[in-house]
């Protein structure tokens, strides 16, 4: 099970009366809440601010205290800013940088430098919690460029933890190198390819782990096969695991959000209603020994390759 502490930040009780208690991210010790608000959704300009200003503040107030957003999530950011500008020291912010920075090429020491600086002014702070470099290929990682300007920005205090984000051998790659803090990475009940081959270590070496995709983009949702090569191979590895519909969302929420291996899992909405029964399920407990090792089995052999 995860290391985990009383879920009291600053001396406020928050989600207190859920008796949810928060775990320790890795060697950052940071107490983070079991779930993760993914605030990718929030980037849809048809949702109002005062729509998002609420659920950021009933998040928090259930105990949610880490909050992943992208530069890449639409207005998702500058949205963020302006709900927890009052609430900034309650909560863990968590972002990602190395491309979209105008005027600067991708992936180059510049563009992290100056991707973190606009991320401070996206979302009106003047320093970030996770700061994450997205999902760059093998090659940049160990060119070293974006790497060393990472390290530089939490030396002059502009970050806490440096991360990485994303899967395969570049995840394997960050996990053994000794410079980040954090990893954030797919694991769900139907890509278990880094809980297998590459976060056991990732333990070993105490970083703080994010799961991202932690519902496998509900893939149980769908009537069919989708075209895009992802969805299409989650779609495939959920029929195979021969889940009742119904019962799918449980089992996903469950078997993630209590893996020894996950520290916090981000979980995407834009409703209240949702968050709320994802942290009932939780709450419901781990799922039973024989559960967990059908899912393991059934998807044993789909380990060959993570999905990015």
């Amino acid at each position: 099970m995860n290391n985990t502490e009383d879920n009291n930040l600053n001396g406020k009780s928050t989600g207190a009366r859920m008796n949810i208690k928060k775990r320790i991210l890795g060697k950052t010790g940071e107490k983070v809440f079991p779930i993760g608000l993914g605030t990718g959704p929030l980037g849809n300009p048809n949702l109002l601010q005062r729509q998002i200003d609420s659920l950021v503040s009933d998040a928090i107030d259930l105990g949610v205290n880490l909050f992943d957003t992208a530069p890449s999530y639409g207005q998702s950011e500058e949205r963020l800013g302006i709900s927890l500008h009052s609430q900034r020291r309650e909560i863990l912010l968590s972002t990602k940088v190395g491309y979209g920075v105008e005027g600067i090429s991708d992936w180059t020491y510049d563009s992290i430098i100056f991707g973190v600086e606009k991320a401070c002014k996206r979302l009106r702070t003047d320093y970030l919690g996770v700061v994450h470099l997205h999902s760059c290929p093998l090659s940049t990682l160990k060119n070293f460029e974006v790497v060393e300007a990472l390290l530089k920005t939490k030396e002059q205090g502009k970050i806490r933890f440096t991360a990485y984000s994303g899967d395969n051998q570049e995840l394997q790659w960050a996990v053994s190198s000794g410079f980040f803090d954090v990893v954030q990475c797919s694991a769900n009940i139907c890509d278990r390819y880094n809980q297998e081959r590459i976060l056991p270590v990732a333990k070993l070496q105490g970083l703080g782990v994010l799961a991202k995709r932690a519902l496998a983009n509900s893939v149980w949702m769908l009537k069919e096969q989708p075209a895009q090569n992802d969805l299409a191979i989650y779609y495939q590895r959920f029929h195979n695991l021969n889940i009742d519909r119904i019962e799918a969302h449980e089992l996903a929420v469950r078997y993630i959000t209590h893996h020894s291996l996950i520290d916090c899992a981000l979980i995407g909405t834009t409703q209240l209603s949702h968050l709320q029964k994802n942290i009932e399920l939780f709450q419901k407990g781990p799922l039973a020994i024989d559960q967990i090792r059908k899912i393991e089995q059934l998807t044993l052999d789909a380990l060959g390759s993570g999905i990015v």
